[in-house]
């Protein structure tokens, strides 16, 4: 297969949802007579994928329409996944996924070399990934559910991913009732990095400070919500338990909603925001943290 083309919704920002430079494939003949497709091996490169939401709030991912639009609430099911093929081992190779966000800004994830495999239907997927995201190198290690999981949305599928940027891993253990979408996430959380500048680069938010973060704790994301609860953790070196951080998206032209309860032992500005010290154990300058406030703040914040 070469130079395939989808095409975007009608309301998308780009003619094109998906490009395709070339790609292969091999079937079994036999489960075909069953009505069951059995993807052997799926090779791909030069992939690409927009996702994103109009201004009405429907997703150009949802092919049957979208059933979680601007006021219907979120769907008490997960989709169904009977239809899906049984797929053994997928390899991707120089492609993109971009994410545009309601306000425009472009979310950029590179695949360098990506692959997807089991031995058989009844084992687990072994996940390796490579590539970088908002030009940060990442990579990405773990397994999750079988092919035959994958298939069956009576149960959640389990997974166990670490992620790793420079200076920072993220682990997530727990299952997720809708894979496909990346949604429906129980499970619990670990964060551990020696400088949160990787994180803060990621999200647009520049370097920052240098100095280390770890948090775990219970993780959910359902829809529009992202939660984190029971966590505890270190900031600096001091100890930290946060009972709730949470995120709520926000509908279009609405700016994102997040609430923190964060309780610290002790928590010096200046050692974390200051300028360094002069000499080892020496004190560190005062934090120069101007306050500012937008007219429109994206996000709000409940702290």
């Amino acid at each position: 297969l070469r130079g395939l083309r989808l095409a975007n919704i009608p309301s998308g920002s780009a003619p094109q949802m998906a490009t395709l430079a070339s790609a292969t494939a091999t079937l079994d003949l036999l489960p075909l007579l069953r009505g069951q497709v059995v993807l052997r091996q799926v090779q791909a490169e030069g992939f690409t994928l927009l996702l994103e939401r109009d201004a009405e709030r429907r997703r150009n991912w949802r092919f049957h329409g979208d059933p979680a639009g601007p006021s219907a609430p979120f769907a008490a099911e997960p989709p169904d996944r009977s239809g899906l093929p049984v797929i053994l081992d997928v390899r991707l190779a120089r492609s993109e996924v971009v994410f545009r966000t309601s306000s425009g800004a472009h979310l950029r994830s590179e695949i360098t070399a990506a692959t997807i495999a089991a031995p058989a239907a009844d084992q687990p997927l072994h996940i390796h990934l490579s590539g970088a995201y908002q030009a940060v190198p990442v990579r990405l290690e773990g397994t999750m559910g079988t092919p035959a999981q994958l298939r069956d949305g009576r149960t959640p599928v389990p997974l166990a991913l670490t992620a790793t940027v420079p200076e920072t891993t993220l682990t997530f253990h727990g299952t997720s009732a809708d894979p496909l979408n990346a949604d429906r996430l129980e499970g619990r959380l670990a964060l551990r990095a020696a400088s949160p500048g990787a994180i803060l680069t990621m999200a647009g938010a520049g370097p920052g400070p240098a100095f280390p973060v770890s948090l775990a704790g219970a993780f959910h994301h359902a829809g529009d919500l992202w939660r984190l609860t029971h966590a505890e953790g270190e900031m600096g070196g001091a100890a930290l338990a946060a009972p709730r951080l949470q995120l709520t998206e926000g509908a279009s032209g609405r700016p994102d909603a997040v609430e923190a309860e964060i309780d610290f032992t002790r928590l010096d500005i200046n050692a974390l925001f200051g300028t360094p010290a002069d000499q080892p154990g020496g004190e560190h300058g005062d934090a120069d943290m101007p306050l500012t406030f937008a007219v429109a703040p994206d996000p709000h914040l409940s702290v």
